[in-house]
């Protein structure tokens, strides 16, 4: 008994003797949570902080961090190095923690939302305590939408097209992914077809919104062909692709491909000039350009050229820019002047005819058209008297006239009349030609000419006869073209334009002439000016007519100058007015200066009779005004 006692005290001396357990307690970490990002690389530092109770003395100490899925458990991959501090607690570590943008977008995809970044921290016998951080992964973003600045171009088919275009992508807020983009393609809007590609690669990284430039060249051979194919509009479509998950959005840029100018016509004002090397000559011209439906685009002609008919050689270029906006029909009047060098040159061409030529042009669409006006090139006036041969007849200038001594008439409904034409000429021969008139109704585009009368007149040495025409019409109302062409095939040589019933162009001389409805008419009242005085400034102004194609200012001289004492005074008070320059103006004006060609016809001090008429597009005369009257002074 006493034995069992003895060990038994024993046992409780020695469990007295033994020391308290010395422990780690926990850990904590600063921040206990973080959000990671894709737009850069995350670098976090992080503060481990370990807990012992006060007999711990065996230090603490921690291999490589791990990364887990928080909602799995599953591992990821492993953090920062071994960290070790000995001796008491508690243990404070600190570390950076670098995770990489490419590494959160990776488990972005894989669908990772949480992560828990975890360190086991042991004592020298092997006791531990385990501390965690959250990381939260964001939602990835999403490309949203893409556009286009401009949204579209319209392209010219005369010069090539240099386009900058900016595309924009967007995208949610967290997105950092990058787009790209494979070249554009060219799709036809009608169709769906694709006709080819355009531009490079576009790329895009970094956050949104993507921003990506580029110049875009388009010829104007390409715009041409697209117009031979009848293609009004080509698309311009780019793809922008999140290359991670496929995801994409497109914008498209529409190119508008212009109408091919629509021009029907284009004449010159007079058709033929003689001129002489000996002296300074001064050609003054009035181009008129007619165009057909759809034109819009306006005109322009770089300059005039002189080209030998005979082999289509430029001898010289002279004259300026003329150019218009709009639909047409155009008017353009110019002075070209041919100084003695000029003339020396042309006349070293040995050539007798030679050509001034105006190419007008659809300044965006393309397309052309072209007039010419002959030169009549002669050493000296007497020099032209002589030229050819004995009874070799030579055509030296055309006149066409009215009785009012112009070549612009206004005539009533079934008044008689008749034009007379003065041939200029040497030598002696056979004049051949014809009478051609075109009627109401083809006189605004293209004119639709039918010969009235053939003429064989044979001419002596006189050098100067006169004819009348046939008898005109004019039972119906509308404006007439009446013209005269000579046709002797001795004077017919390969020219630069020709005509199949008119083969000489330059040996064509035209009038025009208005049959004024008797009744039916509106009458135009409240024009200005009226018994003022009128300078190039001076606007013309006149009520607008609905339904009118084209309004036609004309000029009248009044030859005994009595005082006029009303706002529209009768062909009593003054005479009998004569016809002097007119103006044809679209319907888009009701007010207009006289044009410089009109200023030239009138005598500074004089007065004169104006009048106001509207036509529909078929030359029927729509409404007139009465006389007003004007003195003109020029400033």
């Amino acid at each position: 008994m006493m034995k069992r006692i003895s060990h038994i005290l024993c046992f409780a001396l020695v469990a007295w003797a033994m020391p308290a357990a010395a422990l780690l307690t926990g850990v904590s970490v600063s921040p206990g949570s973080a959000t990671l990002n894709t737009a850069n690389n995350n670098a976090l530092v992080v503060n481990w902080t370990v807990a012992a109770d006060a007999s711990h003395s065996s230090g603490a100490n921690s291999n490589p961090g791990q990364l887990l899925d928080a909602t799995t458990l599953n591992v990821l991959g492993s953090f920062g190095g071994t960290l070790n501090q000995a001796g008491s607690g508690p243990f404070n570590f600190t570390e950076t923690l670098s995770i990489s943008a490419a590494q959160v977008v990776s488990w972005q995809s894989a669908g990772v939302t949480q992560i828990e970044a975890r360190r086991i921290f042991s004592d020298g016998i092997g006791r531990q305590v385990v501390g965690t951080l959250t990381l939260n992964v964001p939602a990835r973003g999403s490309i949203s939408a893409a556009g286009v600045t401009p949204a579209q171009s319209t392209l010219n088919a005369v010069n090539n097209n240099l386009l900058p275009i900016t595309w924009q992508v967007t995208a949610t807020p967290t997105y950092t992914a990058g787009v790209s983009s494979a070249p554009g393609q060219l799709v036809n809007p009608a169709t769906g077809q694709v006709l080819g590609t355009l531009g490079s690669t576009l790329n895009g990284t970094g956050a949104a919104p993507y921003n990506l430039s580029e110049n875009l060249m388009i010829s104007s051979a390409q715009v041409r062909s697209w117009q031979s194919q009848n293609i009004s509009q080509v698309r311009i479509d780019r793809t922008f692709t999140d290359s991670g998950t496929g995801d994409n959005v497109q914008a498209s840029h529409l190119l508008i491909i212009p109408v091919q100018g629509n021009f029907t016509a284009a004449r010159v004002s007079p058709m033929q000039r003689q001129v002489y090397a000996s002296q300074e000559n001064s050609v003054q011209l009035s181009w008129q350009v007619s165009t057909g439906s759809g034109h819009t685009n306006g005109v322009v002609s770089t300059s005039a050229r002189i080209v030998n008919p005979a082999n289509g050689a430029l001898v010289a270029n002279l004259g300026g820019v003329l150019s218009a906006p709009g639909s047409g029909p155009f008017l353009f009047s110019e002075t070209l002047a041919l100084g003695t060098d000029l003339m020396q040159t042309l006349l070293a061409s040995n050539s007798s005819r030679l050509v001034i030529e105006r190419v007008f042009s659809d300044p965006i669409g393309g397309g052309n058209t072209r007039a010419y006006m002959t030169l009549l090139v002669n050493r000296s006036a007497l020099d032209a008297a002589r030229t050819g041969s004995p009874g070799e007849l030579q055509v030296r200038g055309l006149q066409l006239a009215f009785d009012t001594g112009n070549d612009l008439a206004l005539v009533k409904e079934n008044e008689a009349l008749t034009a007379q034409l003065t041939v200029s000429y040497s030598g002696s021969g056979l004049l051949e030609g014809r009478w051609q008139l075109a009627e109401p109704g083809s006189t605004e585009a293209l004119p639709l000419f039918k010969t009235l009368a053939l003429v064989r007149r044979q001419v002596t040495g006189t050098q100067r006869i006169q004819l009348e025409s046939p008898a005109l019409p004019t039972q119906r109302a509308g404006k007439y073209l009446l013209r005269f062409c000579v046709t002797n095939r001795n004077l017919i040589t390969e020219e630069v334009a020709t005509d199949p019933q008119c083969p000489v162009q330059e040996w064509v001389i035209d009038a025009g002439y208005q049959v004024q409805a008797q009744q039916g008419l509106l009458a135009l009242t409240g024009l200005s000016p009226s018994q003022q005085a009128v300078s190039a400034q001076t606007p013309f102004r006149w009520p607008t007519v609905t339904g009118a194609a084209v309004y036609q200012l004309q000029i009248f001289a009044l030859h005994h100058q009595a005082p006029i004492t009303s706002a529209t005074p009768t062909v009593g008070q003054s005479g009998e007015p004569q016809f002097v320059v007119g103006m044809v103006l679209p319907n888009s004006v009701t007010q207009s200066p006289l044009s410089e060609l009109v200023r030239s016809k009138l005598n500074p001090g004089q007065r004169y009779l104006w009048r106001i008429t509207a036509h529909n597009s078929a030359g029927k005369m729509l409404a007139a005004s009465a006389d007003y009257a004007f003195v003109y002074q020029p400033e």
